[in-house]
């Protein structure tokens, strides 16, 4: 009997403690905060933004580059909207309910070396937090027990290969392009870019008004780019030239994987994709901007806006959609052999 009762009471002690450990951590867990399209808050619209006001920073040790923002009691996660864009090297974050009286008296604080400014924006629905950022980063957000932290990576970081894509608008055509590349990489971004591999990181130029060589090389150097590739439309005085063509810098190498082969796959794949013809591979004009670059890039020209068929073909949403693929299936190529070499 005495047994039968220790026995009991031993059991009853574990369930109080299993409750407890899971009550605790019931309250005490981290929820991840994914990062929303890049606009979102601006593109919610009916929020109205007062003046800005500096935020407060302390700087203090963290394990690694990270920033811990305190939440009013009450704040969940899904009353925060986290906006990164690399265009303007900013991270916004909405916090729904929030005012800003709250981040007047309570500190930003851990390793804040990275922060060029920091203000936040006082609105009809909450308060959005802006940091204007030193550099190109990517960012891990999550939240528990009042806290939101914020992981502040380098690209190279978290992917082995980084690629910028340059959408360039055709010059001097005779016919204006069916297709707008910038509109395509729009679509790569928004719809198709869960195809690109886990382990690639896609930046598009046309995020940030890149009007002279000297910024294309600037974000160049910032997203620690690995390879760059442009993409346009081309034209013709012969009005029967159609399908995809690359140019490169011939003169540029690297062993084992350069121009060459980079221009290859990416004009094998595109054309793959599109059931178009390949129109071949060739170097650039003397001026051009790929002699500027000393990594893997090239350009791919999508088709021809003086052939009447080709360009209407261009028009289609459809179409647009094999290029996308053909595009991806190209970079997640370059990333295979990548590895290998």
């Amino acid at each position: 009997m005495t047994e039968s009762r220790l026995s009991y009471s031993l059991w009853l002690t574990a369930f109080a403690l299993s409750a407890a450990v899971m009550l605790y951590a019931s309250f005490h867990k981290t929820v991840v905060i994914p990062d929303a399209s890049e606009g979102s808050i601006i593109s919610m619209g009916s929020i109205a933004t007062s003046a800005a006001h500096a935020l407060k920073l302390k700087s203090a040790e963290t394990e690694g580059r990270m920033l811990n923002i305190p939440l009013r009691k009450g704040i969940k996660a899904e009353n925060i909207i986290v906006d990164s864009n690399y265009g303007d090297k900013t991270l916004k974050i909405y916090i729904e309910g929030e005012e800003g009286e709250y981040y007047s008296a309570n500190q930003v604080y851990g390793d804040v070396s990275a922060i060029v400014q920091a203000e936040y924006e006082t609105t009809t629905g909450g308060v959005i937090l802006i940091f204007s950022m030193d550099n190109i980063y990517e960012y891990r957000t999550t939240m528990t027990d009042g806290l939101m932290t914020v992981e502040i990576y380098r690209p190279h970081e978290l992917y082995e290969m980084v690629a910028l894509i340059d959408p360039v608008a055709e010059e001097g055509a005779a016919k204006e392009p069916a297709l707008s590349v910038a509109e395509l990489t729009e679509r790569i971004y928004k719809t198709d870019k869960d195809s690109v591999n886990e382990g690639i990181k896609l930046y598009f130029a046309n995020k940030r008004k890149l009007a002279s060589r000297e910024e294309k090389a600037e974000m160049l150097r910032e997203s620690d780019a690995d390879i760059y590739i442009a993409l346009s439309c081309r034209s013709s005085d012969d009005a029967a030239e159609y399908g995809i063509s690359v140019e490169y810098d011939p003169e540029f190498f690297i062993p084992d994987f350069g121009n060459t082969e980079l221009s290859e796959i990416m004009l094998k794949e595109v054309a793959l994709s599109s059931v178009n013809r390949t129109a071949g591979f060739y170097a650039a004009e003397d001026d051009d901007i790929l002699y500027d670059i000393a990594l893997p890039a090239c350009r791919v020209n999508l088709g021809y806006s003086s052939n009447a068929k080709e360009n209407e073909l261009m028009g289609l949403e459809e179409y647009h959609g094999l290029l996308s693929k053909g595009l991806i299936n190209g970079i997640n190529e370059v990333y295979e052999k990548w590895q290998k070499e």
